[in-house]
């Protein structure tokens, strides 16, 4: 079956591909907590938050993809215990 999307292929390829991504997308996921926490208006808020959310999910179809090929969960560094958060 082929795939969809450069992802899929380079999570097939490698689970160390998925953490890389996944560390990445946590170091985002940090910033934009980060930016949450200081002064903005209302507009800048709602895009915060929308850009959170398409992270939370960048993460979780990264993880269902790599679970598939892999058949184990990916658990990057900063990831507690399988908490689908990272550490802060």
């Amino acid at each position: 079956m082929p795939t969809l999307t450069y992802l899929e292929d380079s999570v097939r390829d490698s689970i160390e591909q998925a953490e890389d991504r996944l560390r990445l997308l946590a170091a985002a996921r940090i910033r934009l907590l980060q930016s949450m926490k200081g002064p903005a208006t209302q507009e800048q808020y709602k895009q915060f938050t929308l850009l959170l959310e398409a992270v939370i999910q960048a993460e979780d179809i990264i993880k269902v993809i790599a679970y598939r090929y892999h058949n184990q969960p990916v658990n990057p560094e900063g990831f507690q215990n399988g908490n689908n958060h990272p550490s802060l």
